[in-house]
C-alpha cells in the first residue's frame, strides 16, 4: 500500500456530483445512454430548468434501480444543449463503474465533463451549533478579504456557508447536513475547463493521476480560505501535514513521529529510554539496505545490519560508555519491537491498522504483525552482533505526520544530555505531535509532575526555551504564542523563565508552498 500518490479513500473524499455537458445530444445518443446506465442499475428522468422549480418527467425506471442519471434542459436562455447528470450517490456509483472499466465513453464522445463534485464529512458535537455560526463568521470574513464572496445562509432547514467567484472554475458550499447538528459537509464544485481537460486522464483510466491532482485541488482551496486555527478545520491539517512535511529537506538531522497519545502521566526511565530509541529506529531502518520477500502474499523488508551500528545512532541515550552495557540496551529493545510499544506510543489509526494489515480488525494486540520476526545472531568468524528484523513493507510508505530536528544527538562537544534535557525534549515532541495546530505546553503541570526541586526549575524553563528557538529556527512554528497564565500574545523570542512559568501557546507553521498554489 505505497502512499506516494493521494487517493479519495485515503482522505476520506467522496464523489458528490458528476455532469457531462453536451451541444448537442441526438435522440439516438440519448437512448443509448439511456439502456446503457439502465442495465448498471440507473433510472433515467428528464429535468427542464424552464421554470423556477425544474420539473421532473420518467424515462426508464424500476424500483429495484438504486441510482439516476438525469438529461437537464433550458439550464441557461444563452445555451441550447443538454447537461447529463448524475447526482449525489449516483456520481459515486458512476464513478466507481469507471474505475472498473464498466463505462462505455464512446457515448459520451462529444461531451465534455463539465462539474465534478467531491466532499468530506466532519462529525460535529450537536450542542456546537453556536461554534459553528462563528466558524462560518470567522471564514466569511477571511474569504471577503481575498476579494472572493462568500453569504453565510441560516433558516430553519439549512446552515451553510456559499463561496463562489464568476470568474474562477471552482466553488463551494459548507453547510450542516439536514441541520441536525451531526455533520458539517464541506462541498467542492471543480467546474468547466479546470475538469474537461480530465476527460483524457478518464479515457485512459489513468485514475492515479486524477485522485491525486483532485484531491490537491480540493486541500489546497479549503486551505487557502479558511481559518486553521479552528476546531473545524482541524481535518484539513491532518490531511495537508503529513504530505507537506515529507517534502521538507531542510531538517538535518532530523526523525519522524506519528501522532501521539496525549497522556499527561509521569514517563518512567524505560519508557522514555523506548520512545528516544523507537523515533531513531524508525530513521535508521529507512537508511538501510534490504531485500523485500512475500509471505502469504503479503510483501515484507527483511533487513540485517549490526547491532553496534544501531547502538552508535542510539548513543546519546546510554548512562555508561561500555560498548557491553550498549549492545544489552539494545538487545531488549529489538526484542520489544515485536510487544506493544507501538501502541503505548503512536496514537494514529492509519498506521496502526498497516501494522494489524489491511484486512484485520482490531480489538486487541498483543503482537503486531507489521513485525512478524527480530532475531539476533552472529555471523561466522565475526564478534559482531547482528540483527535481522522482518518489517512490513508498507510501513515504509507509511507518511509520519512529522518532521522534526533530532534533538537527541550528542552537541558539538559530544555530551550526553542530562535526565531533564530528555525529559523536556520527549515533553516538547509529545506536545507538538498533536492533531491540533494549537500546541499547549503545560509547564507548570510538567513541572509538578516530576516533582522537580527548586535549584533545577530555572534550568527546565531554560531548557524549553532553546528547544522552542530551534523549533522556530526550522520554521516549524508561528514567531507569536500565547501566555498560559492570561492568554496575551508574545513574541517567543521575549520569553524568559519568569514568564513561561505557567506554560504557553504555541502555533504550528505548516509550510505549504511545494504542494499548493496560490489559486482559488
Amino acid at each position: 500500500m505505497k502512499q506516494n500518490k493521494l487517493t479519495f479513500k485515503s482522505q476520506k473524499l467522496v464523489v458528490d456530483f458528476f455532469e457531462f455537458k453536451f451541444d448537442v445530444l441526438p435522440e439516438f445518443i440519448k437512448q443509448k445512454i439511456v439502456q446503457s446506465f439502465f442495465n448498471l442499475g440507473f433510472n433515467s428522468f428528464d429535468v427542464d430548468k424552464k421554470y423556477r422549480d425544474p420539473v421532473q418527467y420518467s424515462i426508464q425506471t424500476n424500483s429495484k434501480n438504486q441510482y439516476q442519471i438525469q438529461f437537464v434542459v433550458n439550464i441557461s436562455s444563452y445555451w441550447n444543449g443538454v447537461c447529463i447528470a448524475f447526482p449525489g450517490n449516483s456520481a459515486a456509483r458512476f464513478y466507481q463503474l469507471s474505475k472498473e472499466k464498466k463505462i462505455d465513453w464512446n457515448l459520451f464522445d462529444s461531451a465534455n465533463i463539465n462539474r465534478f463534485d467531491l466532499n468530506y464529512i466532519r462529525p460535529i458535537d450537536p450542542s456546537q451549533e453556536r461554534q459553528v455560526v462563528d466558524f462560518f463568521k470567522q471564514s466569511e470574513q477571511i474569504i471577503h478579504s481575498k476579494g472572493i464572496n462568500a453569504r453565510i445562509n441560516s433558516t430553519k432547514k439549512e446552515l451553510s456557508l456559499k463561496i463562489a467567484s464568476k470568474r474562477s472554475n471552482r466553488s463551494a458550499k459548507i453547510y450542516d447536513v439536514g441541520r441536525k447538528g451531526q455533520f458539517l459537509k464541506f462541498e467542492m464544485e471543480i467546474r468547466r475547463t479546470l475538469i474537461a481537460n480530465y476527460k483524457s486522464d478518464f479515457l485512459t483510466n489513468d485514475f492515479e493521476k486524477i485522485e491525486d491532482l483532485l484531491t490537491r485541488e480540493f486541500l489546497n482551496y479549503f486551505w487557502k480560505l479558511l481559518p486553521l486555527k479552528n476546531n473545524y478545520t482541524d481535518w484539513l491539517s491532518q490531511r495537508i501535514r503529513p504530505i507537506v512535511n515529507n517534502t521538507i529537506v531542510s531538517i538535518q538531522p532530523y526523525i519522524s513521529t506519528d501522532y501521539i497519545k496525549s497522556d499527561r502521566s509521569k514517563l518512567s526511565p524505560v519508557s522514555l529510554k523506548n520512545f528516544i530509541m523507537f523515533l531513531k529506529f524508525i530513521r535508521f531502518t529507512k537508511e538501510l539496505e534490504y531485500e523485500i520477500q512475500k509471505f502469504d502474499n503479503i510483501f515484507y523488508r527483511v533487513l540485517v545490519f549490526r547491532v553496534k551500528d544501531f547502538s552508535d545512532v542510539c548513543d546519546s541515550m546510554f548512562k555508561s560508555d561500555n560498548n557491553y552495557y550498549k549492545i544489552r540496551q539494545v538487545k531488549q529493545f529489538l526484542r520489544q519491537l515485536q510487544e506493544n510499544i507501538f501502541l503505548e506510543i503512536f496514537n494514529d489509526s492509519d498506521f496502526i491498522q498497516i501494522l494489524a494489515l489491511e484486512n484485520q480488525s482490531i480489538i486487541e494486540i498483543d503482537r503486531l504483525t507489521g513485525i512478524p520476526r527480530v532475531t539476533l545472531f552472529k555471523q561466522p568468524r565475526s564478534n559482531y552482533l547482528v540483527a535481522r528484523i522482518v518489517l512490513l513493507e508498507d510501513l515504509f510508505h507509511y507518511k509520519y505526520p512529522f518532521r522534526i530536528p533530532d534533538l537527541f544527538e550528542l552537541d558539538l562537544n559530544h555530551r550526553k544530555l542530562s535526565k531533564y534535557e530528555n525529559l523536556v525534549r520527549v515533553e516538547i515532541i509529545k506536545t507538538f505531535s498533536s492533531r491540533d495546530v494549537e500546541k499547549p505546553f503545560y509547564i507548570r503541570e510538567f513541572l509538578n509532575t516530576y516533582k522537580i526541586s527548586n535549584q533545577k526549575i530555572k534550568e527546565i524553563k531554560q531548557i524549553f526555551i532553546d528547544i522552542i528557538h530551534i523549533f522556530q529556527q526550522y520554521q516549524l512554528i508561528e514567531k507569536e504564542g500565547l501566555l498560559m497564565l492570561n492568554r496575551s500574545p508574545i513574541d517567543i523570542y521575549d520569553l524568559n523563565t519568569s514568564n513561561i512559568s505557567d506554560g504557553i501557546i504555541l502555533y504550528e507553521k505548516i509550510t505549504t508552498n511545494l504542494f499548493l498554489n496560490d489559486k482559488v
